[in-house]
């Protein structure tokens, strides 16, 4: 894995880039030996974390990188990119050449996780309190990209300590999903007892790692153990605690106004999500995936919705969601497509263009209420399964509906986070977790469910061993 390699460097330009939404200043000059010296150089370390885990939802290309690997390959959207690469995702003909099969920005994380967890505490004089703080979000975060890696890739190295040396290496076997989903449950069980409940500030509890945060992130890997991985009931009951811990946690509720979680951001909905503020330089390629004329500069978007989505959206006209989703163009358009206005940007730019600098939510209190609704389904609690999906229903102005079994209730949970979570990154997820996506995506069987480990990965290291299917 050829970025490992740099892992150093990969620490520096994480801890001395840009400002971001934090508004935190990195320190400059980084180097091993002097780069933990105060709870400054801690704190600065731990927002080099925030800053590559931007990196990793986004990536470089024209589609943020958390909508190819959670949306595109599901039956949410279709892709307009001519350069082949994301066309390849939305039509399931992937391989190992595909830009978005490149893992090396979670493990630039991985590593600038690693490093903050294992140098921290070497820190004289640093508070007990702040010293657990910053460990804790260290470990949340890893656990986040290995949840991640997991879920896409399967077997993956499981790296838990820094790399420091350059000149080194860096060759690292694939570990079993089980070891790597144990290692995860482990640092989220630590991160747990270290990380507050909340923030001095707003936008750090929404865009720091929280008490609520890691509940969020073990509702969705247990679920995921338990459905999946054949965790059993165990793992069932433990992801309905988690997200009980969640739902009862004060700091969250789900917002009265769905266009409102996304036009002011950080409402008491917004459980943890990725900071961005074009006030501080500190931006993403949000516009350029999902907008067009008048709110971007392009005729066509880089993503346009499925046809099965479309046709979902018909049968619930009266849906207020809808509108907050979806635009339709202009009728003298040249392309005139419906396009995602979900992510219009905080602001427009000088030209009148919509700016680039929306958060992108990783957890919102809403989706932990169908994860939970799921959960209690696939239990046989279909009462308490819809009383949490009418709820939801009743904020996006739909009456109540009823099922009459376990797989009508996770039918009708499954339908709503389709619509609730649009672009958020959950379907493809959604999909496997409910064994749904061979039927409604271009799968073709369950080895093609998983990503290519992309070629550049495996002639760096010749440890590594190309999932099945490829």
């Amino acid at each position: 894995m050829k970025n490992l390699k740099y892992i150093l460097s990969a620490l520096i330009i994480g801890l001395v880039s840009c400002e971001t939404a934090l508004e935190q200043s990195p320190v400059s000059d980084i180097t091993q030996s002097n780069a933990f010296q105060n709870e400054d150089d801690a704190e600065s370390a731990i927002i080099g974390c925030y800053n590559q885990l931007q990196a990793a939802m986004t990536g470089g290309a024209a589609v943020a990188n958390f909508v190819a690997w959670g949306d595109a390959r599901a039956d949410e959207m279709l892709t307009n990119d001519t350069g082949g690469t994301i066309v390849e995702i939305s039509e399931n003909l992937l391989t190992s050449t595909n830009l978005y099969a490149d893992w090396s920005e979670f493990y630039r994380l991985i590593n600038n996780t690693n490093t903050t967890i294992a140098n921290v505490p070497l820190i004289e004089g640093i508070s007990p309190d702040k010293q657990d703080q910053i460990v804790g979000e260290a470990l949340f975060l890893r656990a986040l990209a290995y949840s991640y890696l997991v879920r896409l890739w399967g077997e993956v190295p499981l790296v838990l300590d820094p790399f420091t040396s350059s000149n080194d290496e860096f060759q690292v076997p694939q570990s079993t999903k089980e070891l790597v989903f144990e290692q995860i449950i482990t640092d989220l069980s630590m991160a747990e007892g270290m990380v507050p409940n909340s923030y001095s500030g707003n936008d750090a509890t929404r865009g720091r790692a929280t008490v609520g945060a890691v509940n969020a992130l073990q509702a969705h890997v247990y679920a995921w153990r338990a459905r999946v991985e054949n965790g059993g009931t165990g793992d069932l009951q433990a992801a309905l605690a988690a997200a009980d811990k969640v739902l009862g946690n004060s700091n969250y509720t789900p917002w009265s106004d769905y266009n409102a979680v996304f036009e002011d951001e950080n409402t008491p909905e917004t459980v943890f999500s990725v900071q961005f503020n074009l006030d501080v330089f500190d931006d993403n390629n949000l516009s350029s995936s999902f907008l067009k004329e008048p709110y971007n500069e392009r005729l066509r978007a880089s993503v346009e919705f499925d046809p099965l989505f479309l046709t979902f959206i018909e049968a619930r006209p009266d849906d207020v969601r809808i509108d907050v989703i979806k635009q339709e163009a202009a009728p003298d358009d040249l392309v005139n497509d419906p396009f995602v206005v979900k992510y219009k940007g905080k602001g427009q730019t000088a030209q009148g263009f919509s700016t680039s600098d929306d958060n992108i939510p990783i957890f919102r209190v809403t989706g932990i209420q169908l994860l939970k609704a799921e959960i209690l389904a696939a239990q046989g609690n279909v009462g308490d399964a819809m009383l949490l999906v009418n709820d939801v229903r009743t904020r996006a102005g739909l009456g109540n509906i009823a099922a009459g079994s376990q797989d009508e209730a996770l039918d009708a949970v499954l339908n709503e986070r389709y619509i609730e979570l649009f672009a958020e990154g959950h379907r493809w997820f959604d999909l496997i977790r409910n064994g749904r996506a061979v039927e409604l995506s271009d799968i073709v069987n369950e080895e093609h469910l998983l990503w290519p480990i992309s070629i550049q990965e495996l002639t760096q290291n010749p440890s590594l061993v190309q999932n099945s299917f490829y």
